[in-house]
């Protein structure tokens, strides 16, 4: 009898291991395998602490498979200590998946579900400095302190072709051993929001203000290039395949460039537009005056975008967001039109980042590409009539700094090769002067039918050319011609030669001879660009 209750007792005790399977069992003293696991804080990184600081009270989890983790399964769970440790005293062999987390962040970067399981980034890192980023793949989230995610795929691009079932930290425990492992935990962006006084809403204006420059060179050059404006000369071939249409496809690197750098402008004015609301040493009137010149200085950013790429999609928060459409193009143009006259109407007289003039003189080149002659006669003429402006001589535009004839100018300096090639006028290049007022003031007239406003306006300029001044009873056609050359004269290499042809459909039979073709009047959109945001179209032609 003895015999069988221990029979008895011996195959309860199997099936009560049976249903535990899934949970470590006790081992001998002697058969012991331990685990530390510290965690790191990135949200506090810094250039003195590499990797941020240890997190500590985290909560980490080892998981003996992914499918246990996308069911919650945990085998092990230990909090840090006041170190960032995590100390698993006993634990089984084997490998486990480590999952870390806690109120400011954890390691599933970009988590999210799909067909029953997790997936997101692989990263163990994080970018240290802008010379490092800038010799990785292109990551939107690419900046000192963030994580620099895997490019798993290789192709020179993070997105969401390079997500992977999580958790993506693991370990082997082997048998008797002690073991080690470092987590970070963050977020994809572990850049700090918002602004902790005046001084930084004004760092951050001024560094938005010093990305711009780079950008209007980069539009510059590529609008020089592109037309007939310049020719590539010895630029090398990635600028003499765009000269002669044949590398201007969805993987031309200067188009990414031009899309990349516009809407990393647009991020940073966009973090000053939502939050310098909150910045407690600031007085209402200059909290105004900051989201003015930020909203400005969008709506600019906004205006070359779409006059390169078409319906380009809006972005209010810090970042795009991955379900991005494109709009169509009146919304675009109110967009754009809103953001410039809100911003015009609390910049008053001041000039430090962008002027009201500025402002009305975008409307104008915003009025007059939508064959909105009215206002683009209204904003440009009252750009004309502002007493501040006035036409100089021509060798002084681009060599005497704050001249009367530049309605905004970011840079004193002409800093790229690029530009330098293509732009030989003088040592700095603005955004914005005085000439291209008359010649859309004339322009407008001409299509409204008042030629001697139109007439008079051009015939300043002309003066300035030492040109004889056109006639009043001109015709419309002639005038016409002679207005197209004043452009072309006047405004060569700064930009605005693309849009020109464009609207006076004119694009083909100039260009055509150089390898145009009428699909070539807007640029692709980005291959890498249309796979992060997937809502987003190609062009038509590419």
């Amino acid at each position: 009898m003895k015999k069988i209750a221990l029979y008895a007792f011996s195959l309860a005790a199997l099936s009560a291991c049976s249903k535990n399977d899934d949970k470590p069992q006790p081992t001998p003293e002697q058969d012991k395998q331990s685990l530390e696991v510290q965690v790191y804080n990135t949200l506090t990184w810094s250039v003195d602490k590499p990797v941020g600081s240890p997190a500590t009270n985290a909560t980490v989890k080892l998981f003996k498979t992914k499918a246990a983790f996308n069911s919650g399964t945990a085998a092990y769970t230990q909090a840090t200590d006041a170190n960032g440790k995590a100390s698993f005293a006993s634990i089984d062999t084997g490998q486990y998946f480590i999952v870390a987390t806690s109120t400011d962040g954890d390691n599933l970067l970009g988590a999210k579900q799909v067909d029953g399981a997790y997936v997101g980034y692989v990263a163990d890192s994080l970018y240290q400095t802008t010379a490092e980023i800038a010799n990785s793949p292109l990551n939107k989230y690419a900046a000192p302190g963030n994580f620099r995610l895997e490019d798993l795929n290789m192709d020179g691009i993070v997105n969401s072709n390079d997500v992977t079932e999580l958790p993506a930290q693991s370990i082997h425990i082997a048998a008797k051993s002690s073991n080690s492992k470092r987590i970070l935990i963050g977020k994809l962006d572990n850049r700090p929001i918002g602004f902790s006084n005046k001084a930084a809403v004004a760092a951050a204006l001024q560094s938005s203000i010093t990305s711009l420059n780079n950008f209007h060179e980069v539009q510059v050059t590529l609008d020089a290039v592109y037309t007939d404006d310049a020719a590539c000369g010895s630029m090398g071939p990635d600028w003499c395949g765009i000269d002669a249409y044949t590398a201007m496809n969805a993987a031309n690197s200067t188009a990414l460039l031009l899309w990349q750098t516009g809407y990393q402008i647009i991020s940073q004015l966009n973090k000053v537009i939502n939050y310098t609301n909150a910045v407690s040493d600031m007085q209402t009137a200059e909290k105004e005056l900051a989201i003015a010149q930020a909203k400005g200085v969008k709506a600019y950013v906004y205006f070359q975008l779409t006059a390169y790429f078409g319906n380009v999609p809006m972005q209010n928060d810090l970042a795009l967001p991955t379900t991005a459409g494109r709009p169509n193009t009146n919304d675009i143009r109110t967009y754009i039109d809103t953001l410039l006259t809100t911003a015009a109407a609390k910049l008053g007289s001041n000039t430090d980042i962008i002027s009201a003039a500025a402002c009305k003189a975008i409307q104008a080149k915003l009025a007059l590409e939508a064959d909105d002659f009215v206002n683009a006669k209204t904003y440009s003429s009252a750009v004309i009539a502002n007493t501040a402006y006035a036409l100089v001589d021509t060798p002084l535009i681009f060599t005497q700094t704050g001249n009367k004839e530049l309605l905004w100018n970011t840079s004193n300096t002409l800093t790229s090769s690029w530009v330098q090639s293509v732009f030989k006028r003088g040592t700095f290049l603005p955004e914005l002067r005085l000439t291209e007022m008359y010649l859309i003031n004339a322009e407008a007239n001409l299509h409204a039918g008042t030629m001697n406003d139109a007439v008079s306006s051009l015939n300043k300029i002309r003066r300035r050319e030492k040109l004889a001044d056109l006639a009043n009873t001109i015709s419309p056609d002639n005038f016409r011609t002679e207005l197209m050359t004043a452009w072309k004269r006047n405004m060569r290499t700064e930009g605005n030669r693309l849009l020109a042809l464009r609207r006076w459909d004119a694009d083909l039979t100039v260009l055509g001879p150089l390898g145009y073709q009428k699909y070539n009047e807007l640029l692709p959109i980005p291959i890498s660009i249309l796979e992060t945001y997937p809502n987003l179209y190609q062009n038509v032609g590419y």
